[in-house]
């Protein structure tokens, strides 16, 4: 399959319009000649304006943990480091 991503401008209304397209297949057409049999296909349209709403709270959650652990696992690692210490 022979596809692409970037912005295709139409001939006709000069809209452009980006996505992931597919190139049409190569071979004979209907009137004997050679070359592309077909037009591009758009695969996936890419929408500048789209809105995505938050779903999961990664942040929250994040922060939740390390305010949770970090302060036990800091005083442990340089308890650990300054038991291992080389002089």
């Amino acid at each position: 399959m022979d596809t692409f991503a970037g912005p295709i401008t139409s001939r006709k209304k000069s809209k452009t319009v980006a996505g992931i397209w597919q190139r049409p297949k190569r071979g004979r057409r209907k009137d004997g000649t050679t070359g592309n049999t077909g037009k591009l296909q758009l695969l996936v349209r890419f929408d500048a304006d789209g809105t995505v709403e938050a779903r999961f709270r990664f942040g929250e959650t994040a922060n939740t943990a390390f305010q949770r652990h970090f302060g036990d696992n800091a005083i442990k690692a340089i308890d650990h480091a300054v038991k291992t210490a080389r002089r």
